[in-house]
């Protein structure tokens, strides 16, 4: 029996570090998140906040597909999942949901901005 919980505790301690890994890779802060799009080619930036978030601000090059329109996952099915996403929102939650959507439904390289543009304001990162 005592053999059986510690098969169980391994296994739940690997779990837990394995996904928590993906996040930490993943999510990125606004400076991380800024290198990793220069570095990369053939990207596409997506805001997921409402059209009039978008409005009032938004990441040079950015497309708006918001996450709470009830079409998200319509218009986001029709691109490659092979390339490159990089997703934000205003604080880190929509875009953190759009992200997780996208990797379950076969996107590979889906990174999103740890704290939204409001974390990449506060660093004093461009908008227009």
């Amino acid at each position: 029996m005592k053999k059986i919980y510690s098969i169980l505790a391994i296994l739940s301690v690997w779990f837990i570090t394995s996904c928590s890994g993906q996040n930490a890779i993943n999510s990125l802060n606004p400076k991380q998140f800024s290198s990793k799009m220069i570095a990369t080619k053939n990207l596409t930036l997506v805001d997921v906040r409402t059209q009039g978030e978008y409005a009032e601000g938004h990441l040079k090059g950015a497309v708006n597909i918001d996450w709470n329109s009830g079409t998200f996952e319509s218009a986001v099915s029709r691109y490659d999942k092979s390339k490159n996403y990089f997703v934000y929102c205003r604080s880190g939650h929509r875009s953190g949901l759009a992200a997780t959507w996208m990797r379950e439904h076969g996107f590979k390289n889906v990174f999103e901005l740890d704290g939204g543009i409001t974390s990449w304001q506060s660093d004093g990162m461009p908008i227009e």
